[in-house]
């Protein structure tokens, strides 16, 4: 059955204040700039198709309806806010027309094109679309498969992998929840075992009483080291230690001056050696310097050994008989003889002082090695022998006083160390006897912190202190493992009921139940939780594979209908018309995704062809696309062209309007829009000579003019 327009009604649509027409096989409508040409063709769209984004419409105007005969048993009214289009009618009938099937029955605003995203607006997906079945496969995937998720989605080693989304997003999470709930189940088995937790129980118990042993031991151990520790204090407590300070205080001070008095002793017994001679030297200094000039000495020899030499030359000069002469040497001997006199006598009164001076000389020599020089000597060793003397003084008045204070220091010490060792002790072992006690009471300064550390590293209140020993012997080593053990075995049993707690947390969680519900009954809740849940994982898993399954079959059908394209671009459905319409083309293929176009002898790309050539093929490729479909299903229907040959050389366009109008000789109505002279004269001419119904009419502002019916 034809499908056609039969009657269009239209009011205010533009410039245009009413509109209205019977058509005909072939209609051209006629009108020029700003006359409302344009505004029509949007009103026919608008009415019959749904507009979405197929095409760019300016605001809707007016109002009207268009009546359609062959949809349905009775004519059919569409407008522009009537809800019901075409394709409700094609979606809803046998005819498998592709939902945009429209976009080969309009072209507006000489946009030939097919498609707004192939080069030169066709492409392998147009071709597909047109000449193949796709639009039923696509409507069997989308009703049957519907989720891009589920096509995009493999089967791998039995998981199903693709996108967290739609179905398959259920698909993981009932898949996701079955594992954990498995994995309670496991828990289960692993974890809740009471036999296991009764047996920690148990060895905590055994344990518990070992460590009460040893503690008991080792509250024992430590009364009998409190017990010790106060013995040692009680002996430290004996010796004194400020006595013992004070005793060894003293004892130094002592030692000290004992010291210093032997130093002394020895610095005066050096000061009275060197100074031993200094009384004596001191007489025979005063001796000497008191009779000094006392002193007479004995006529020297040469006295009278002279007086005997001038008496003999006088008694020569006599025997010469030279008397005169003998005189002088006689007078001489006679002087020389009474000085020899007067010496010896002078002697004889100062022997005494002489003797006693000669003795000072002789006890000089023999007291210091040296001969004496006189009084200057004496009074030099005088001075040298002062300072010792003194010195040996002083000291030795010291050393007679600093004894009696050694004396009662010594008593003293001896009275102390009396109190300290009961022994009266010797002076010279009062160092032997301290250093014991020193070291007696360091060593029991040591026992005694040794127990104070072992005391504390038991750590145990003397009020816990256990005086009867227990039949266990403390052991640092074993009460520790013990301890160690207990708290392990403790911290066992509290992750055991934690986990078990934990688990329980779990599955309540997952079967909504409380925390307090016995654990049968949670466990009975789990296990009903599992079946739901697979049931449901079991669902979706078989509408997965089910539709991949159907996705197999569709690819297969693809393949199928691409054999089809290909077939169909080289049937003469298709070629007849690109012929036709070109004059020159006798051929099509697809490279990849795009299109071309054959001649005798070239392979050209479409979009390399020019505009006028490019609305040729197009033109072709909308009848050939829609005879071959509707040629299947017997039905012819209607094509609008708003200015499809605008771009065409005058050559071309006779050509254009010819096929245009052979295609109305077998059945399809056609409606052709146009300002152009030139085309609205080649379909005046072509519809007096075609035999065709023709109809022309050409709008004005605000109204139409009659219709020329050749």
């Amino acid at each position: 059955m034809s499908v056609r327009l039969i009657q269009i009604d239209a009011e205010r649509i533009g410039p245009l204040a009413r509109f209205t027409m019977t058509p005909r096989q072939v209609n051209l409508i006629y009108g020029r700039n700003e006359e409302g040409k344009t505004h029509l063709v949007e009103f026919l769209i608008r009415s019959l198709f749904r507009v979405g984004k197929t095409w760019p419409l300016r605001e809707q105007e007016g109002t009207g309806r268009v009546t359609v005969r062959g949809l349905s048993e009775k004519d059919e009214i569409f407008s522009p806010n009537k809800p019901e289009k075409i394709e409700d009618f094609w979606a809803g009938s046998d005819r498998g027309l592709p939902p945009h099937f429209n976009r080969l029955l309009v072209v507006k605003g000489a946009e030939a094109e097919l498609s707004q995203s192939g080069p030169g607006g066709v492409n392998k997906a147009v071709v597909r679309y047109f000449l193949s079945n796709q639009q039923l496969l696509d409507q069997i995937q989308e009703r049957g498969i519907g989720s891009a998720t589920i096509l995009k989605c493999e089967i791998r080693d039995g998981e199903i992998v693709g996108d967290t989304k739609g179905v398959l997003k259920d698909w993981k999470a009932y898949s996701k929840q079955l594992r954990e709930i498995d994995a309670l189940f496991d828990r289960i088995d692993r974890e809740y075992t009471v036999g296991a937790l009764k047996e920690l129980e148990m060895r905590q118990a055994g344990l518990a009483r070992e460590t009460s042993e040893m503690e008991k031991a080792k509250r024992h151990t430590a009364f009998v080291l409190d017990r010790e520790l106060k013995k040692l204090e009680a002996q430290i407590g004996q010796i004194g230690e400020e006595n013992l300070r004070k005793l060894r205080d003293e004892l130094i001070q002592y030692q000290q001056s004992v010291r210093q008095f032997k130093q002394k002793t020895e610095q005066r017994k050096r000061a009275a050696e060197a100074s031993r001679h200094f009384e004596w030297i001191e007489k025979a200094a005063g001796f000497y310097r008191e009779h000094l000039g006392k002193q007479a000495a004995s006529s020297h020899w040469i006295w009278p050994v002279s007086s005997v030499l001038m008496a003999a030359g006088s008694a020569a000069l006599i025997l010469l008989n030279r008397p005169l002469y003998a005189l002088l040497p006689l007078a001489g001997a006679v002087i020389l003889i009474g000085i020899h006199i007067l010496k010896t006598g002078k002697a004889i009164r100062h022997m005494p002082v002489t003797r006693e001076i000669q003795n000072i000389h002789a006890g000089y020599q023999e007291r210091f090695g040296t001969r004496l020089s006189g009084l200057a000597g004496l009074e030099a060793g005088q001075e040298r022998m002062r300072h010792d003397y003194e010195t040996a003084r002083v000291l030795g008045d010291q050393l007679a006083d600093e004894k009696s204070g050694l004396e009662a220091q010594e008593n003293r010490l001896s009275e102390m160390i009396h109190r300290l060792t009961n022994e009266q002790v010797k002076p010279d072992s009062w160092e032997r006897v301290l250093s014991g006690q020193e070291a007696k009471l360091k060593q029991l300064h040591e026992k005694a912190d040794t127990i104070r550390r072992e005391l504390a590293r038991l750590d145990v209140d003397p009020q816990d202190y256990v005086e009867i020993p227990p039949g266990q012997t403390y052991d640092r080593g074993e009460h520790s493992t013990l301890q160690k053990d207990l708290d392990e075995i403790k911290q066992a049993i509290q992750e055991n009921k934690q986990k078990l707690f934990e688990l329980k947390e779990l599955i309540s969680k997952e079967t909504g139940d409380s925390s307090f519900v016995e654990w049968e009954l949670l466990i009975r809740h789990l296990r009903e939780k599992r079946r739901d849940v697979l049931a449901d994982y079991q669902m979706v898993t078989a509408e997965i594979l089910g539709k991949k399954a159907v996705q197999t079959v569709l690819d297969a059908l693809r393949a199928e209908e691409d054999r089809e394209i290909v077939e169909g671009l080289v049937s003469e459905t298709i070629l007849d018309p690109l012929r036709q319409v070109t004059g020159r083309y006798t051929g099509l293929r697809l490279d990849g995704e795009e299109l071309r176009v054959l001649d005798e002898v070239h392979d050209f790309a479409f979009s390399d062809l020019s505009t006028g050539a490019q609305e040729q093929v197009l033109l072709a490729l909308r009848i050939g696309f829609a005879l071959r479909r509707l040629r299947r299903e017997g039905d012819q229907l209607f094509l609008i062209l708003d200015d499809a040959f605008q771009y065409s050389d005058w050559r071309r366009r006779k050509r254009l309007v010819r096929t245009v109008f052979d295609l109305a000789e077998s059945g399809w109505q056609i409606f052709y829009f146009t300002m152009d002279d030139h085309l609205r004269n080649l379909f005046d001419e072509t519809g007096k000579s075609s035999g065709q119904e023709y109809l022309s009419c050409e709008l004005e502002s605000n109204s139409m003019k009659d219709a020329v019916h050749p």
